[in-house]
């Protein structure tokens, strides 16, 4: 407060010379600006001080960075002075502008050690490693903003910032081999339930139509879905034939109505195709019972299904 008069008293010096000479003018305006960022700092500082006394050391972020802000902004004010009021400010403002940096410097160094050890006994996990690494960036960051000489001493914040690095660092690695170990277990998840889709589902049979083909033969044709992630190049199906009162229709010159048959159809892996087979029976058959009991693939491995495939299709429900 006292150097705030002193400022006053060399501004009426100075405006003697206003009229006179146009450096002068300036001068008295960047004067005028370091007094309302001083004053500006003042006012902040008072604020955050009193924090402090309540017992609030961890004030917040954007407090000490407006902090900075205005310091370095105070100082290079005082640098644009060249002529009469360069050493009356330096004279002036010097003590004020080396008071204010240690106060500021132990006041972030007090904070930066709070959090320090927020940062150091936080648990992370997959789930809050990305908020961990902001909160230590936001912490770095404002280690960077101290100067290289302070009254605090650059060697103690290198060292909260080491501690707090090392950390992050140790953290991210550990994160890095669990998103392994978790992206093996996927994989190797995902290779048993393919699988064991291939053994006991590579196939779903979504819908069938049936129509009699020139001769009044019936014609089946059954969709179905490749449900595997490799293509299937045949297809063995048991097909039984029955007429709308559920007895068997035999197959020609057969005694039985169990029919055998073979599919070779390039069937895609995850998409729909069509397996086409003329029934060798009569148009009174109405119901057909399909069950799926091998496949082969197109690497030549063949599969036996420990459970058939099936899907009963009767024709008086088109109608």
């Amino acid at each position: 407060k006292n150097n705030i008069l002193k400022f006053n008293e060399l501004k009426s010096e100075l405006c003697w010379y206003k009229n006179e000479n146009l450096e002068i003018s300036n001068e008295i305006e960047i004067f005028n600006q370091a007094i309302e960022v001083y004053n500006k700092f003042q006012t902040k500082l008072s604020s955050i001080q009193n924090l402090i006394k309540s017992g609030t050391l961890n004030y917040p972020d954007n407090d000490i960075l407006e902090l900075t802000n205005l310091m370095h902004q105070l100082q290079s004010i005082t640098k644009l002075s060249i002529t009469l009021m360069e050493s009356q400010i330096d004279e002036i403002m010097q003590p004020q502008i080396d008071e204010i940096n240690c106060q500021y410097h132990k006041n972030l160094y007090s904070s930066l050690i709070n959090k320090s050890e927020i940062i150091l006994n936080q648990v992370v996990s997959i789930n809050n490693i990305d908020e961990f690494n902001s909160s230590v960036n936001d912490f770095t960051s404002l280690i960077e903003n101290v100067q290289e000489v302070n009254c605090v001493g650059n060697d103690k914040y290198k060292i909260l910032k080491n501690s707090v690095v090392t950390k992050r660092n140790f953290e991210n690695e550990k994160i890095e081999k669990e998103k392994e170990l978790e992206n093996e277990k996927i994989l190797k998840e995902k290779e048993i339930a393919s699988k064991k889709l291939k053994e006991e589902k590579p196939l779903e049979i979504t819908n069938i139509m049936m129509y009699p083909n020139e001769i009044g033969v019936p014609v089946a044709i059954i969709m179905v879905t490749n449900n595997t992630d490799e293509t299937i190049v045949a297809v063995d199906a048991e097909i039984r034939c029955y007429d709308a009162m559920g007895r068997k229709m035999n197959y020609f010159l057969s005694d039985s109505n169990l029919g055998l048959a073979t599919f070779h159809e390039n069937l895609y892996p995850e998409e729909e195709g069509s397996l086409t087979v003329t029934l060798n029976s009569n148009w009174e058959v109405q119901v057909i019972d399909v069950k799926i009991i091998r496949v082969r693939y197109e690497n030549g491995k063949i599969v036996k299904l420990k459970k058939p495939i099936g899907y009963k299709y009767n024709s008086s429900n088109d109608n």
